[in-house]
């Protein structure tokens, strides 16, 4: 009788290996096809082939393709004095380095957000930011610094999660907005709004516009050379204000500067005729000169120190919980 020899353990030992080599070709794959799938960061050049100076038009740059959020931007046109434009779509770019001025208008906006690296960008030109249009800074790593004569009238400004917008080239702002809400809105802890050299801020000469200026969450604006709020003379008054709000714990919008703000608008058409000066929740408002309020409330559940309020009329005062300090205030009307 013929005897047989088992081979299943041999077998299974054949199997196991053959097992084991796909298994790790797969693992290769998989490996692979996940750096395949990440987007690589990359310096976008703009070349102005096309002539029309437009941001959005691909042939202006390098390789005709137009710049994306992962991406750096540079745009220098050596020998001469461009203007580029922004002139449709929200553009979000990792960073930007420009020699040349760009502008921001028609159904522009610009986002600078650098996500994945430390951005710092400047704009050695300076900017115009069309009224009704956005201008934003957001991120950890982001630092946005726009040198030069810069024109923001009307536009609303946005700086989030610790950016860091800075445009020292503006120093006085009228709020030419079309819609009836502009604002300037900084939010979280380390975000920081510097336009420390405007000096004088002016309200819209239509009626029916508010000016929000608004740090929450730790963000901080400085506005420390800020003279005075001035609600225009021109055109209908009814309906326009100023909101100055710092709400949480580390906000702070500085008003060293300030000494009055002169609201001719008492009265409302859907929103608040008058304007604001509130803090709460830890946020603080600093504004030692500020010697006259006119139609302005002051709405409060942080502690405040007005050391210089001589007058406040046609407006009230609410106090949520605190001390105010106000040792010079002699003249109050219309609380």
């Amino acid at each position: 009788m013929k005897s047989f020899q088992s081979s299943g353990p041999k077998w299974r030992t054949a199997f196991s290996t053959k097992l084991a080599k796909h298994r790790k070709r797969q693992l290769r794959r998989l490996r692979f096809e996940a750096m395949e799938s990440r987007r690589l960061l990359a310096t976008i050049v703009w070349d102005g082939e096309a002539g029309d100076d437009r941001w959005e038009t691909a042939a202006n740059w390098q390789g005709n393709v137009l710049p994306s959020a992962f991406d750096d931007v540079v745009i220098d046109v050596p020998g001469q004095s461009k203007s580029i434009f922004i002139e449709s779509g929200h553009v979000t770019v990792q960073s930007i380095d420009s020699q040349e001025r760009l502008i921001v208008r028609n159904s522009g906006d610009l986002t600078i957000a650098a996500a994945f690296s430390v951005g710092i960008s400047t704009l050695a030109a300076g900017i115009e930011v069309a009224p009704g249009r956005t201008l934003r800074a957001s991120g950890t790593n982001t630092q946005v610094t726009i040198q030069g004569s810069s024109l923001i009238d009307g536009a609303n400004l946005r700086v989030d999660s610790a950016a860091r917008l800075a445009i020292p080239g503006v120093t006085n702002y009228e709020n030419t907005s079309p819609g009836t809400f502009n604002s300037w809105v900084v939010d979280g802890s380390g975000s920081l709004l510097d336009l420390q050299n405007i000096t004088t801020i002016t309200s819209s000469s239509s009626h029916i516009k508010q000016h929000s200026i608004s740090a929450s969450s730790g963000g901080r604006i400085d506005l420390h050379r800020v003279t005075t709020f001035v609600d225009s003379e021109a055109g209908n008054p009814d309906g326009r204000n100023f909101a100055i709000l710092a709400s949480g714990t580390g906000s702070l919008v500085d008003l060293s500067a300030l000494t009055a703000i002169l609201d001719r608008s008492p009265f409302g058409f859907g929103i608040t005729g008058t304007s604001s000066l509130q803090a709460d929740g830890g946020g603080q408002i600093v504004a030692p000169l500020l010697a006259s309020l006119s139609a302005t409330d002051l709405v409060m559940s942080s502690p405040i120190s007005l050391p210089s309020l001589t007058t406040f009329t046609q407006a009230t005062i609410a106090v949520n919980g605190i001390n105010v300090v106000m040792p010079t205030l002699t003249s109050i009307d219309g609380i």
